[in-house]
């Protein structure tokens, strides 16, 4: 069943509520280029040099000058993504991966870009009023965009999906969407089986999901054409009558003792059309007696489990509840007692590095394949002497995962061990089971793999997403996945040596590979790696021939 979150973490990735580093890389490398708007430079634009591969990651900012230039020196090697901050502007290049408009940059050490241009057009508008069955205005209503593609399905949600504000009515009940790429788009208000709100607010009303023009199904809606530097005015909607919201309370208890558990999170999923599942909120905690509520619930499927942050003894299966037309009353969460593991953390190539600093830069996580994928852990910053001490594990067959909360140090899970002994095709742990000696080795070294990719017989279409991913051959580890950038290139860097596979994703627009006999294109090729220095390959995608492997 494919989970969907209310927040995008394509490239957000670790909550932020986790500290992350704040610069960005210092170096002899710089970028620069120009911002156009519709051909023509653009003074006083603000322009984000955000490192790694998340939106807030360390970020530099600069301004274009009268000529529209700009420019960013004294930057480190990586990988970079470049923004322009114009909310009303549309980027020519805009992929549907990225939730802010801009470019991908792969930059070498003593390199020096000067034509990472950024084309900006005028933003198309869409505006209109929500009113309810009475016809009074609805107040702080969103309404929800899909742009659609030239056969129907859905290409991308709009551009500014972060800032709720501007997607929602005032207090006339009227909305103004602006900043909007040309095209044809999906416009609705409410919620539906795979729309949901979330329960934060129980005094909102909420109204049955109504497309535009005032129908119930997306078959019946009448798609909005918006063209650039252009407003699709009048774009209204009444909606009917609004729905009956309820309650759902219960108990999370020991499923062993029967005593109730107190001061746990509840986490709540709506579960949609197709088994869909929407991540809805976290209402709350449980009381003094294990209790807890869930207000401004709408008829629905639903489940609730519980949050766990790896420092809890526990763990749940979801509990599933179905509300109709009245409050739910008796759910009962029963909590197991969970597994332990504890370990430490051995990083090979790093000796000349502050180890303390970096181990507290790594995240590690397990990941029960017998569990409930979605149930989340929070994952467990390291010790800074390396160790680590899991809780609350689904007895099981698992894996491990070691990454980097700054993306700085992008380490490489080479093998684990169990009391000196590897450990191949995951960790078996059992029910209630204290796991000791385990060790994770992992690598950070000195190689560096500077790629080009070349396509022949086609064009990959604008917007697109290609990534390549490298695994070394000698652990049974997974690997490091990197995106192409627009001038075709890819780098991984702090490489253990040894030979490596490097596989070449089909080029994704929309989600979806490209008509045939474009899809399903899969280039491997492999490379050894050095222990130090920088080894360059050259990945050649063929559009012209059938789909497989090349």
């Amino acid at each position: 069943m494919k989970l969907i979150t209310l927040l995008i973490l394509l490239l957000v990735g670790i909550p932020n509520t986790l500290a992350q580093s704040t610069e960005v890389p210092s170096g002899n490398a710089s970028i620069a280029g120009r911002v156009l708007l519709e051909g023509k430079p653009l003074a006083d634009a603000i322009v984000n040099l955000v490192f790694g591969q998340r939106v807030n990651g360390p970020t530099r900012t600069t301004k274009t000058d009268a000529n529209g230039k700009y420019k960013f020196e004294g930057v480190g090697a990586g990988t970079y993504f470049v923004a322009p901050h114009a909310m009303a502007y549309v980027f020519s290049e805009a992929s549907n991966y990225q939730p802010y408009p801009g470019k991908n940059v792969n930059l070498s050490a003593e390199e020096h870009l000067t034509d990472v241009n950024l084309a900006l057009t005028r933003g198309g508008v869409i505006t209109g009023k929500i009113t309810d069955a009475a016809g009074r205005p609805v107040v702080e209503e969103r309404i929800s965009l899909i742009l659609k593609d030239a056969q129907g399905r859905n290409a991308s949600r709009v551009r500014n999906y972060f800032e709720p504000m501007i997607s929602q009515t005032d207090d006339r009940g009227i909305y103004r969407i602006f900043g909007l790429a040309p095209g044809k788009y999906l416009v609705s208000v409410g919620e539906g089986e795979n729309n949901f709100s979330g329960v934060g607010d129980v005094a909102r009303k909420r109204y049955p999901q109504t497309f535009y023009p005032g129908v119930a199904t997306e078959t019946e809606a009448k798609l909005v054409e918006v063209e650039a530097d252009a407003e699709a005015a009048n774009i209204d909607i009444r909606l009917s009558r609004e729905k009956q919201t309820y309650t759902a309370r219960g108990q999370a208890v020991d499923g062993l003792s029967g005593k109730p558990i107190v001061g746990i999170r509840i986490g709540l999923v709506r579960i949609g059309r197709n088994g869909m599942q929407v991540v809805a909120s976290t209402p709350g905690i449980t009381n003094a007696n294990g209790e807890f509520a869930i207000q401004g619930l709408i008829s629905g499927s639903y489940a609730v489990y519980l949050e766990n942050e790896y420092t809890l003894p526990f763990y749940a299966e979801r509990t599933m509840f179905e509300v109709a037309d009245a409050d739910v009353n008796g759910l009962q969460i029963k909590a197991q007692r969970g597994s332990t593991i504890s370990g430490s953390v051995l990083i090979q190539g790093a000796a000349a590095q502050d180890l303390s600093q970096l181990f507290r830069s790594l995240y590690v996580s397990y990941f029960s394949r017998a569990g409930d994928p979605a149930l989340s852990y929070t994952p467990m910053r390291l010790q800074s002497d390396g160790t680590f001490r899991l809780t609350g594990i689904i007895p099981g067959l698992g894996n491990f995962r070691l990454g980097s909360f700054t993306g700085e140090n992008q380490v490489m899970l080479l093998r684990v061990e169990r009391d000196g002994v590897p450990i191949n095709g995951g960790l078996t742990v059992n029910a209630g089971e204290e796991v000791q000696g385990i060790r994770l080795i992992a690598g950070l070294g000195a190689g560096v793999i500077r790629g080009q990719v070349v396509v022949q017989g086609g064009t990959i279409p604008s917007g697109a997403m290609m990534m390549v991913s490298a695994r070394l051959l000698s652990t049974q580890q997974g690997g490091r996945t990197v995106s192409v950038d627009a001038r075709g290139t890819f780098l991984f860097e702090k490489l253990m040596p040894g030979e490596y596979e490097l596989m070449l994703s089909p080029p994704l627009v929309n989600g979806q590979s490209p008509p045939p006999p474009a899809n399903r294109k899969t280039v491997k090729q492999r490379i050894t790696v050095s222990a130090t220095g920088e080894t360059t390959v050259t990945m050649t995608l063929d559009l012209s021939q059938q789909g497989g492997q090349q």
